[in-house]
């Protein structure tokens, strides 16, 4: 079995969101098993800013989804969006 890597687009529920504190609570949030490899915050519009994760996990059954659910719990998360995969 080997790994893959996955980008995902976290949105927050608002652009008076605070970036800096979804960031930490997106590393907090990320499942043991999973290696968290980038964060980035991407501005969208308006005010609004996306942060881009970047991982790398077990190829395994279920691929990302326990990821997608352990991010979607944030309170600050309106919307969490696979953006690509590849294996390694």
């Amino acid at each position: 079995m080997g790994e893959v890597i996955v980008g995902l687009k976290v949105m927050p529920e608002s652009p008076e969101t605070d970036m800096e504190k979804l960031k930490n609570d997106i590393r907090n949030a990320i499942p043991d098993g999973v290696k968290l490899r980038g964060l980035r915050e991407k501005y969208i519009a308006f005010g609004l800013s996306a942060v881009d994760v970047t991982i790398t996990m077990p190829d395994s059954a279920g691929g990302s989804e326990n990821v997608e659910k352990a991010l979607s719990k944030i309170p600050s998360v309106s919307s969490v969006e696979v953006v690509g995969t590849g294996l390694l």
